[in-house]
């Protein structure tokens, strides 16, 4: 049932999340308890430091960390600590960051450059179609990360609009 419980927050969390890359790299620690072995995951982010996306962030660490017993903990460095969102996106398909809150560099794939073309939707609507789960956008974006190293998570929209 934990497993469940977990699995189910996480899938909720990550909804509200930006676009998140992820390896299978990591530190990890023999743990007991139903199954869930200790493990620390880097998660890197462009915001400043009490940003409403840092804010998301810490978040998500505290609600793992719970639904967790405390086994599952995210090491947070946001503000581009860890190098800008080009070289984080590079350590993670290397597996030296396990997660990144950012938009997708053209460094590794010119086509990552698709995912943040603007006027690629005029409106809210568009965009719900446009940058939803199992969408045309972000399966492609997911097949073209996959094939370089990288696991696509969620989609958040932040940024759209205009003053």
């Amino acid at each position: 049932m934990k497993k469940r419980t977990l699995a189910l927050l996480l899938a909720t969390v990550l909804m509200i999340m930006p676009i998140m890359t992820a390896c299978s790299g990591g530190s990890q620690q023999s743990g007991g308890g139903e199954g869930i072995k200790e493990r620390t995951f880097k998660l890197a982010h462009i915001r400043p430091a009490g940003s409403s996306a840092d804010i998301n962030v810490n978040f998500f660490k505290d609600e793992v960390a719970k639904a967790s017993d405390g086994k599952l903990t995210m090491e947070v460095y946001p503000a581009s600590q860890l190098g800008d969102y080009t070289v984080v996106m590079e350590r993670v398909a290397i597996g030296d960051v396990e997660m990144q809150i950012a938009p997708l560099g053209t460094n590794m794939n010119k086509a990552f450059g698709l995912s943040n073309a603007p006027y690629i939707v005029e409106n809210w609507e568009q965009a719900k179609e446009t940058f939803k789960s199992g969408g045309t956008l972000v399966n492609a974006m997911s097949a073209l990360m996959e094939e370089n190293g990288l696991k696509f998570l969620a989609t958040y929209p932040l940024y759209f609009g205009g003053g």
